[in-house]
Formats: C-alpha cells, structure tokens, sequence
C-alpha cells in the first residue's frame, strides 16, 4: 500500500469528489447516472467510508477495481482490516454497522469478502489531485499536518494516521489553521447538513445512508466556490 498517491490533471474528463457511501451503492449509481458521469473519461474520488450501515456492502468494495473509482481508506475500512485480518475485537466494529458481515461467516461467500477485503490493504491514506493548475488534498477526517508537503512524513506517526482516520477537530473550529502548500483539502467522516469549507479544508460527508442525500461535487468547481469564501 502507497501511504500518499499524487494523480496528474485530468486532460480527458471531469473529475468528482464524493462524501462518505456507507453501503449506498444504488444511491451512486442513480447519482452517476443523473449527472452523465463518463467511466471512459471522469474520475470519482472517494473520502472513504465505502462500507457499513447502508445495504450493498461487497458491491462497494467491488467498485475499487474500476479504474475510475479512486477511494483513500476510512476509519470503517480500517475497522474491517483490524477486525478481519489482524484478529482485533469486533466489537465496535459491529456496533458501527458492521454487522452485515456475519451473513458471509461461514458460507460460501466468505472467500469473496476476503479478495474484496485484500483490496481495502491497497487504499492510500492520502490522494493528491491536481486540478486546473490547484491542488487538492484528499484524506478521510481531517489533514494532519499544518503544511500537505510534510503529508508522507507522518506515515509512521500513530497519532496522525489516527486524525486522519477518526479526527474531527478542525470541522468544529470556526477558524481552523489553513493546510499550506495545498489549495483545498476534501474530506469526509463528520457529517454535515450540506457541503462545508472552513479555513481550506471542505467536508462533504451528508450522510447518504440515512438521509439519501450524497454529495457527488466537481473538483474544479469546489476549488472556485472555496476562493470566492
């Protein structure tokens, strides 16, 4: 696994952001659909959170190997690995939605769910974009770092990979510090009423699982909406 992967402009297409799927895969079908979002050309990047909660969980998983489908890796998805692979209690796990593996414990599906969770180990913490000549920082919960351009130094760091993951510091502040050497960093985790930019740092989380309402926005336009704050 790439702790940090930075992606070239995108010369063919238009590339989109989408908050936290928890499941929702019909939901972003639909999305896509309405939208006319083009698999040759478009390019979908996810803020993680692809399972639990919501109905359609391995179909979500499955998405990660659709080239156009570029995810970094959620505090459900780490929980999933912990649990799965590294044996850890799941008990907060299944208290989180997590219960919707337990119909494949057992059964002959069980071997699916592993080759999708071998997946999960190849998600990035962090994604850069570059659009329209800006950059774009992309990771779960929060930047845990002041300037982006420390971002692969904190791959070691227990307690930022942990703010990555689980922070929800900076979308309670009124006046956050801005992330340096990065125009707009995107993030989901905290939900939120509708689509919110504090200091440079935008969360999109609208949480699809329960209010139907996903955030699928056009990078180039959320760099424009956040210079015009």
């Amino acid at each position: 696994m790439s702790f940090h992967v930075e992606y070239s402009a995108n010369t063919v297409g238009q590339d989109y952001g989408v908050g936290d799927l928890h499941g929702c895969y019909d939901l972003l079908m639909q999305t896509l659909g309405h939208m006319h979002f083009d698999r040759t050309a478009d390019r979908l990047f996810s803020v993680g959170d692809l399972i639990d909660r919501g109905p359609k969980n391995i179909e979500m998983l499955e998405l990660i190997d659709e080239p156009w489908f570029i995810p970094v890796l959620g505090n459900h998805e780490m929980m999933m690995i912990s649990v799965l692979l590294n044996k850890s209690s799941p008990t907060m796990w299944l208290a989180n939605g997590g219960l919707w593996v337990l119909d494949y414990l057992g059964s002959q599906r069980y071997e699916h769910l592993l080759a999708c969770l071998m997946k999960l180990g190849d998600l990035p913490f962090a994604i850069t974009v570059n659009v329209d000549g800006k950059r774009i920082g992309i990771c779960h919960a929060e930047s845990p770092v002041d300037d982006w351009a420390n971002i692969e130094q904190v791959q070691d760091d227990p307690g930022a990979l942990q703010q990555m993951i689980w922070g929800r510091t900076k979308v309670k502040q009124l006046m956050p510090p801005v992330t340096s050497n990065i125009d707009l960093t995107v993030h989901g985790h905290t939900q939120v009423g509708t689509a919110m930019t504090t200091g440079n740092a935008c969360f999109i989380d609208t949480g699809a699982y329960r209010t139907n309402k996903l955030t699928v926005v056009a990078l180039d336009e959320l760099i424009q909406t956040s210079e015009l704050r």
